[in-house]
C-alpha cells in the first residue's frame, strides 16, 4: 500500500491546479457580482424606496474588490505549506531524479494553464475585470516559473532533510 506523502510531486500538482481553479473562480465571480450588485441595488431601491440600505451593496462591492488580495494570500499560504510539508516528509535521495523530471513536466502543464488563463482574460468582455486583478494576473502569467521554483525548492528541502538526518547518526 502506497501512502500519500505531503510535500511530494502530487502536492505541487495540487497547488498548480488549485491556483488555476481558484483564480478562475474568483475572476468570474468578481465579474458576475459586479454586474449583478448594481442591478440588485436598483431593484431594491425601487421596491423599498423609503429605506437607505445601500450600505450593504457598497460593502458587497468592496468585498469583491478584495478578491485579488485574497488570491495573493492563498498563493503565499500554498508556498508556506509546500515548504513546511517538504521539510516534514522523509524521502530518499534516489528519487530526486524522478522528482526533477516530474517538476519539468509540471512546468509544461503550468504553461498550458497559463496560456488558458491568458486566452480567457484577453477577451474584450473581461477587460475591466482583468484590470481589477493585477496580482492574480501576474501570478497566472508566470505560473510556469512559480511552479518550477516551488518544485525545485521543495525538492531541495525534501532531500536536504535526508542528508541532515544521515549526518546525525
Amino acid at each position: 500500500m502506497v501512502k500519500y506523502k505531503k510535500g511530494d510531486v502530487a502536492t505541487v500538482i495540487f497547488v498548480a491546479f488549485i491556483l488555476f481553479v481558484i483564480g478562475l473562480g474568483m475572476f468570474v465571480g468578481h465579474m458576475v457580482l459586479n454586474k449583478i450588485i448594481p442591478e440588485l441595488e436598483s431593484a431594491y431601491n425601487d421596491t423599498y424606496s423609503g429605506s437607505d440600505d445601500s450600505e450593504v451593496f457598497k460593502k458587497a462591492t468592496q468585498a469583491t474588490d478584495k478578491m485579488d488580495t485574497v488570491y495573493l494570500g492563498l498563493f503565499i499560504g500554498f508556498l508556506i505549506a509546500m515548504v513546511v510539508t517538504s521539510y516534514l516528509t522523509p524521502a530518499h535521495p534516489a528519487m530526486m531524479g524522478i522528482f526533477f523530471l516530474v517538476v519539468m513536466i509540471l512546468v509544461v502543464v503550468a504553461a498550458t494553464l497559463s496560456n488558458v488563463w491568458e486566452r480567457f482574460t484577453d477577451n474584450a468582455a473581461f477587460t475591466t475585470t482583468t484590470l481589477s486583478f493585477p496580482k492574480t494576473e501576474l501570478i497566472m502569467n508566470y505560473l510556469p516559473w512559480y511552479i518550477g521554483v516551488i518544485g525545485l525548492v521543495s525538492m531541495v528541502i525534501l532531500y536536504m532533510r535526508y542528508k541532515n538526518e544521515q549526518a546525525m547518526f
